[in-house]
Parts: structure tokens; C-alpha cells; sequence
């Protein structure tokens, strides 16, 4: 078998490809010339480089490929039309690419977000069956893209996997309840709690696997957490980042006009280091949410997925990593 993999050098692209190895496959990634390449793998798989708006780069890409999993996209943007640029246009491309020059039987797995169903009820963690309401222009365009592969579930087999928060080494984005927990503080954002699901990788990744394999009909939708039912309060992950650091953590209070005011500095700083700044409007509107919560009984029931590990194993295992690598 082969695969293509886009976002190849990222958090979730790199874990899936040792996979893929490991399983015998051959593999092909797609990357943007900036992209720096583990050297673990380097030599293993076959690069592409190009942006995926480019229809010789993609139907190079696409030549006798077995599986394409679609990782690539951008979790931080200026403004909407970058996210829908890149996110749903970047997917229409590859998608109509594969469907006019893709080997016959090729699968499709596009890997989307909980940010496109939008936040849960209280104590009612979403099933794939509910209605989607993004609350920020990320989850707005992630949801734009899983309807243009809905769209063309008759023209090409296709699988949407929702992930909650994905944790585990390697990880930029939850590096962040670690390195709060080193600054010995455990802040609560308002005054009521806040509920998240999560997922570490190795369970994202057994589940990707899962659905490439299986035989279920085009067009299924997947949320991807691990056996917590209800999620978790946000500051019990930074309290179990900060026993996994083995040091101890402060509960202060933030109100949110406190966290609005800062916004403006963090921009404006971002613009100063030529980068998007990771406390900004969008994802602002998906903290003011209590509940981002999902339930992966589907994904077991249909595909036997089940998640193999807890939270405080994986924060453990994320934070020798991170001690390693010198990240924290």
C-alpha cells in the first residue's frame, strides 16, 4: 500500500508516518519547501515539495497513491479568507485532483477538528450526528471543508476525523499546559469550570489507521477523544501537567476582560516576530466556551477503535519528552 500525507512535518504528520512505516507501507509527503524534515524518516519516504494550490504539484502527488490523508491546513490565520484559502480551496484542490487523476479506489481521509461541530452542551458530549456550530472563523472554515468532501463522497471514497485536543511528544500546542504549570500557576478563565475532550497521539493515530482500513461506506464522520466521557476540567490538565513536571501549581482566578486585554499586545507583538500570535480573537471565542466535549462510540462501535491511553500516562510520557528536547 502507499499513502500520501500532507502536513507531513507536523505534529500529527510525523506520528502517522512512523506508523505507516512500521506497518510496510511506502510512503509520500507533500510539504512546503520551508518545512523542515526529520532526519528518523528523511530518507525513508518520498518527498514532494510545492503548495497545494498547485495542479502539477498535486498530480504528481496524487500518481499511484493507495490512501491520502489530509493534514495539512492553518490552525492560526489573519483573517477568514487565509483560512478558507488554505483550508477549504486547499482541499477542494486535492480532492478534484484525485477524483480526475487519482487511481481508482483511492481513499480520502480528511483530518478536520471539533472546533468545525463547535462546542458541546453541558454534560453532553457531541456524536456526529448533531448539528455543527463553529464559534470561530478556524472551525468555520474546517467545517466548510468537510462539506466539499461530502460533496463528493460518490466521486471518491472519503472519512472526516474530528480530533478533540491532541496531546503527546513533539506537540507545540499543548506544550502550552506545561509550560503554565512550570510558571506554578493553575489560571481559571472566569468564573465557571471549563470542560475539554483530548486524545493522545498514539490513540489518533490507531484510529487513522482504523479507518483507512475498514469497510465501512464512503462519507463517514468520526470523532476522535479518549475514554472520558465528559471530557476534562481544564485545570485538572494543567494540575496533571504540573504533577507530571513534579512541582506544584497556584489557583489564581482570570476574569475574561482581563485575558480581552490582552489581546491587542499579543498581536501586536506577533506582528513585530513576523508571526501569528497564539492568543488572538479567533481562538479567544473558543475559550469564552465552557463544554468542548465529543464522544468517539461511533468510531468504536462501527471500527473497533478504543483509546489505550489515560491522561496522566500521556502527560507523563509528553513531559519526559519534552524535558529531553529541552521544550520546557
Amino acid at each position: 500500500m502507499k499513502a500520501l500525507v500532507t502536513g507531513a512535518t507536523g505534529f500529527i504528520g510525523q506520528h502517522l508516518i512512523r506508523h505507516l512505516l512500521a506497518e510496510g507501507w511506502q510512503v509520500r509527503a507533500l510539504c512546503r519547501p520551508t518545512s523542515q524534515k526529520p532526519d528518523d524518516f528523511a530518507q525513508k519516504i518520498e518527498w514532494r515539495t510545492g503548495d497545494i494550490g498547485e495542479p502539477e504539484v498535486l498530480q504528481a502527488a496524487v500518481a499511484d497513491i493507495d490512501v491520502v490523508y489530509h493534514l495539512a491546513g492553518v490552525t492560526k490565520a489573519p483573517d477568514g479568507a487565509t483560512f478558507n484559502r488554505i483550508n477549504v480551496q486547499g482541499t477542494i484542490n486535492l480532492l478534484e485532483t484525485l477524483i480526475h487523476h487519482g487511481q481508482p479506489g483511492v481513499r480520502f481521509i480528511y483530518v478536520s477538528s471539533l472546533s468545525a461541530s463547535g462546542p458541546s452542551s453541558p454534560w453532553s458530549p457531541k456524536h456526529e450526528d448533531e448539528p455543527c456550530y463553529p464559534v470561530s472563523l478556524y472551525g468555520q472554515s474546517k467545517l466548510a471543508a468537510e462539506i466539499e468532501v461530502l460533496k463528493r463522497k460518490n466521486k471518491i471514497w472519503c472519512a472526516i476525523i474530528r480530533p478533540a485536543i491532541v496531546y503527546g511528544p513533539g506537540d507545540k500546542e499543548s506544550l502550552i499546559f506545561f509550560k503554565i504549570a512550570k510558571s506554578h500557576l493553575n489560571p481559571h478563565l472566569g468564573l465557571e469550570k471549563r470542560y475539554v475532550s483530548m486524545i493522545y497521539i498514539s490513540d489518533l493515530i490507531n484510529l487513522l489507521w482504523l479507518v483507512a482500513m475498514n469497510d465501512q461506506p464512503s462519507g463517514e464522520i468520526y470523532f476522535a477523544c479518549d475514554e472520558q466521557s465528559n471530557g476534562y476540567n481544564w485545570n485538572h490538565v494543567i494540575a496533571a501537567a504540573a504533577q507530571a513536571l513534579k512541582c506544584r501549581s497556584l489557583n489564581i482566578y482570570l476574569p475574561f476582560f482581563v485575558l480581552s486585554t490582552m489581546l491587542l499586545p499579543a498581536q501586536i507583538l506577533a506582528k513585530i516576530n513576523h508571526r501569528q500570535a497564539s492568543l488572538n480573537r479567533d481562538k479567544y471565542r473558543e475559550l469564552r466556551q465552557l463544554f468542548w466535549t465529543c464522544s468517539a462510540a461511533k468510531a468504536s462501535k462501527l471500527i473497533g477503535y478504543k483509546a489505550q491511553v489515560e491522561l496522566t500516562e500521556g502527560l507523563d510520557r509528553a513531559a519526559i519528552w519534552y524535558r529531553e528536547q529541552k521544550w520546557i
